[in-house]
């Protein structure tokens, strides 16, 4: 028996935070009590947690330890592949679940059909649930008007401009110093990470084409700012990219802009006249949003390149076609989308299973109370789901103090990586996201947010 708790370690703010203040808005209404929290937070404070519901994004080897862990003590382990839409190959998709870690794991959710048939391949005993995503709800519902109220002030602050939104994880990743080394690891034998011979044939593939799309991107600044010198262009690097190599290529041009908030990349589509990218699902999120978006596509490889930002964007073959729509659309605001068909609705639909505006959260609660028993007792107000004695305290205080050291003095690498996916979270920043969607949706709940120890915040409905 656990209790009504459900634990939703960030992983990657701007993708994840909006998703998780929403699913925490509607559980809160079920009797839930929600956490949301940073990763290390439920490393740290694991064994002092109220057993609950562990919410993962990912299923990867990394997590194999703490899933195991967290099994053993009592709580309940459950996974939505934040990336489960982009499904290329079912081979190459299985590098995203560890198969050691299905033991552990006691529910699996799906976007879709199509990523349900895939995780059901990979383990036949395991209880999968296709639900849809909490990231689709936010689009499809009055929920997105926190993205047009913040595109607003977007706009507002920059004006008219044309969004890059970058996607180079293989040949511009935070970690790997360069291309060889990342397919090396894949390729090492004793790494848990390791590919089979096929997934690795994919991988030389897809690094062959990022690298050449990585430099018509770096041609087309170059082409930009000289040909347009009076048109804006904003830059918005993926969360685990080197932003570093972004800003020494902006640097030299006047009208282009880097930039890296805590906003969503839908904000900043809808702020902009359109957006361009490769391959990325910020192509997905702009068709649901009703945005122009364009898919730089100068390789036709299917084998290689994900099936929904080709049907959810003007695919593009060459820098010179890029200008020259540029040139033609610069200053069109609202472009039509004419590009989307019956046909690509119906592939959208059977890897979205909530495609047409069903709540996923309503769908997860009623997994939840199929599948697991509940503790029903309440929560007072102020009786904390974390609980350490002095010590403990003192010995996270200190931590935090090494950590902050190892950021600011030494520039750990791992550090600065951490807090460029998750630069820091508020009681207030969730409080106030919380009550926007509160606000959209028309709902009533009185609640609290409360930080209960560093990097663990705590939503609870106010009775």
């Amino acid at each position: 028996m656990i209790n009504k708790i459900v634990y939703f370690p960030i992983e990657v703010k701007k993708r994840e935070l909006d998703s998780r203040c929403y699913q925490a808005l509607k559980l809160i209404n079920q009797g839930f009590v929600v956490s949301i929290c940073t990763k290390s937070a439920i490393a740290q404070y694991k064994k002092k947690m109220r057993l609950g519901i562990v919410y993962f994004k990912s299923s990867g080897p990394r997590y194999h330890s703490l899933m195991k862990e967290l099994k053993n003590m009592g709580h309940k382990n459950i996974v939505m592949d934040e990336e489960g839409l982009i499904l290329i190959d079912k081979n190459l998709y299985s590098t995203r679940f560890y198969k050691k870690n299905f033991k552990y794991i006691d529910l699996v959710l799906s976007w879709g059909k199509q990523d349900f048939s895939a995780i059901k391949k990979m383990s036949k005993s395991s209880k999968i649930f296709n639900i849809g995503s909490p990231r689709i709800d936010l689009l499809n519902q009055k929920t997105n008007k926190i993205y047009f109220d913040q595109a607003r002030k977007i706009k507002k602050k920059y004006g008219k401009f044309i969004l890059i939104n970058t996607l180079f994880t293989y040949v511009n990743h935070f970690s790997h110093k360069t291309t060889n080394s990342y397919l090396q690891k894949l390729a090492d034998k004793d790494d848990v990470y390791k590919f089979n011979k096929k997934q690795l044939h994919l991988s030389y593939k897809q690094v062959k084409r990022q690298k050449i799309i990585f430099e018509d991107f770096k041609k087309f600044l170059k082409i930009f700012s000289q040909t347009f010198p009076n048109y804006k262009l904003v830059v918005r690097p993926h969360p685990s990219e080197n932003h570093e190599t972004w800003k020494r290529i902006i640097k030299k041009y006047k009208n282009i802009i880097y930039i890296n908030d805590d906003r969503s990349a839908c904000s900043w589509m809808l702020a902009s006249q359109f957006s361009i990218s490769a391959n990325c699902t910020t192509a997905i999120e702009s068709f649901f949003l009703n945005k122009f978006n364009i898919n730089y596509r100068p390789i036709n490889n299917p084998e290689i390149e994900y099936i929904l930002p080709r049907l959810c964007g003007l695919n593009i073959k060459s820098i010179n076609n890029l200008v020259q729509f540029v040139k033609k659309n610069y200053h069109k605001s609202n472009l039509k989308i004419n590009y989307f068909t019956k046909k690509n609705k119906k592939i959208l639909q059977n890897k979205v299973s909530n495609f047409d505006g069903l709540c996923s959260v309503n769908k997860l609660n009623q997994v939840f109370a199929s599948n697991f028993i509940f503790n029903e007792e309440k929560f007072l107000n102020k009786e904390k789901i974390v609980n350490l004695n002095y010590l403990e305290k003192l010995k996270n205080f200190l931590r935090i103090k090494y950590l902050d050291f190892r950021l600011k003095v030494l520039k750990s690498e791992k550090s600065l990586f951490a807090i460029q996916k998750v630069p820091g979270m508020a009681e207030k920043e969730i409080f106030d996201r919380i009550t926007l969607f509160k606000n959209y949706l028309g709902i009533k709940t009185r609640f609290s947010v409360i930080e209960e120890e560093p990097g663990m915040f705590v939503i609870k409905k106010i009775n």
